[in-house]
């Protein structure tokens, strides 16, 4: 690993910025505002009326945990809206007060007199609202060694995910020279920059509390940071996975993945990277020393197309939903159609049955070459009747459009479409003319039991939830990066305790 040693997983810092005196009180008493946190950082600036100096040894008493102290001005996208000595005033009641840190700006004018006398409790922090050009960079990581704080913070505003490879990498150069550095990003496109620099090293990672708006767009959860993501396992000495799409905030697979590791006692972690743009994102994962990758939609194609090699089984779906990084090339697999099996067998036998599949995208085509393998006669169905000639036409099946399918025609029905995703999706097909004879998978997993399943099952079918397919899928992924199986029954415990989780919350 680039910069590897092993250190302390990064804590987890809620940020809260409270409107007003009551609002604080409120979410002082309440336990959900900092679960999941190790340190809390309190945005003094967002009060209203204005914080004063005499009032802060009475807000910062709030906390039990560690608090980091801001009054952010301004100019770098703060609320502070009165001059800059009654600024400094506040920070130096922070300090008086004997809070854990305080955040204070490098171009601020009191920097240089602060850290010269408290350097140990100071986070000397630098906002960029767009990308600052190399040399800028260079000069502002220059001016925090030779302050040497307590703690650095760098924060870029980004539009594309890979724009936060040049602040990951000042960061991670920071460190090595002695300083405790947090350097990420900022904006929509943050998400994945956000993870991957705790990943990398970062001495805290700024999540949402429960309670409350973020403070920064694509802040996550403490409690996602804690519970799926597994932060306190984390070190940059780790070996790196991940899963791409769009969207991918909620995959179960990090949560999967993590219980894996765990169980097996691997030194390894596995995060979700949201993004739009596969190559902007993938850039991403590689500076970041990111070894294997999960891939859902929409990039499946994508995937296949950057690999070096491919196996034989992602050649003949065309897609790919899993690369491993070696010898310095992407390859490329496709673990799909093996998850589809390991759900349907113990149900049905697949040779000589007739099997219908919902959709042509990269799930689709898996689930039509498993079968078609399997000894299936497999039909593909889409709405579009050209798309359906073609895929099923590479993949060597009879495509079909959607207005012409009838339910009753097969044995196996298969839905890799997204239709389902939510509670006012209509069934991808009429289920109507369902005969209740009829296995009906689908890859949908939340919910677990979509309206397909639910009026399946009223037909008399037997159903089989996607998450039968995923679980299968995930586990032949681990098979292909470390040649090993997971151990036996940890994924599904996981992921049944967290749908149950999200069960109950809704």
């Amino acid at each position: 690993m680039r910069g590897c040693s092993v250190t302390d997983a990064p804590r987890i810092c809620v940020s809260l910025a409270p409107s007003s005196r009551e609002q604080l009180s409120a979410w002082s008493v309440n336990p959900e505002t900092t679960a999941g946190a190790d340190m809390v950082e309190l945005r003094l600036d967002a009060l209203q009326p204005l914080v004063q100096p005499a009032e802060i040894i009475g807000l910062l008493a709030a906390f039990d945990l560690p608090i980091i102290a801001t009054c952010r001005a301004a100019a770098e996208g703060g609320a502070w809206s009165a001059g800059e000595d009654e600024r400094v005033a506040v920070l130096r009641a922070c300090l008086a007060a004997d809070v854990a840190h305080v955040d204070v700006e490098l171009d601020a004018s009191a920097c240089e007199e602060l850290a010269a006398a408290h350097a140990s409790r100071l986070v000397v922090s630098k906002h960029w609202l767009e990308p600052p050009a190399s040399e800028e960079l260079r000069q502002c990581a220059d001016r925090l060694l030779n302050l040497r704080p307590g703690a650095a913070k760098l924060v870029v505003a980004i539009e594309s995910v890979d724009q936060a490879v040049p602040v990951l990498r000042t960061a991670e150069a920071l460190r090595r020279e002695g300083v405790a550095t947090t350097g990420f990003v900022m904006g929509k496109a943050s998400a994945a920059g956000r993870l991957l620099a705790g990943v990398r090293g970062d001495a805290w990672i700024y999540a949402r509390a429960p309670l409350g708006a973020e403070t920064a767009a694509g802040q996550w959860s403490a409690t996602r940071l804690r519970d799926q993501l597994d932060v306190s396992r984390w070190t940059p000495c780790c070996a790196r996975f991940a899963v791409v799409g769009d969207p991918v905030r909620q995959s179960l697979s990090p949560t999967v993945f993590n219980a894996a590791f765990a169980a097996a006692e691997r030194e390894a972690l596995y995060v979700p990277l949201p993004s739009a743009r596969f190559d902007r994102v993938l850039r991403l994962a590689q500076d970041s020393d990111v070894r294997g990758l999960s891939v859902t939609m929409p990039f499946k194609r994508d995937a296949l197309m950057v690999a070096a090699t491919a196996t034989d089984v992602a050649r003949r779906i065309g897609a790919a939903n899993t690369l491993r990084f070696d010898d310095g090339a992407w390859h490329a697999h496709n673990t799909d159609g093996e998850g589809l099996l390991a759900a349907l067998t113990p149900h049905r036998d697949i040779a000589g049955s007739r099997a219908a599949v919902l959709g042509a995208g990269g799930a689709a085509r898996a689930a039509a070459v498993a079968l078609r393998d399997a000894g299936a006669q497999v039909t593909l169905v889409a709405r579009d009747a050209r798309q359906a000639a073609q895929v099923a036409a590479d993949i060597g099946c009879t495509g079909l459009r959607l207005a012409d399918y009838e339910p009753g025609a097969v044995e196996i029905v298969i839905n890799a479409t997204p239709a389902g995703m939510t509670a006012t999706d209509e069934t991808p097909i009429p289920t109507a003319g369902l005969r209740g004879e009829e296995l009906v998978l689908d890859m949908i997993y939340r919910p677990t039991v979509t309206r397909l399943l639910r009026a399946a099952r009223e037909r008399g079918c037997e159903v089989v939830s996607g998450l039968e397919m995923f679980l299968g899928q995930a586990a032949a992924q681990h098979d292909w990066w470390f040649g090993e199986a997971p151990v036996a029954g940890v994924m599904r415990q996981a992921a049944e305790l967290q749908l149950e989780a999200e069960r109950k919350r809704a």
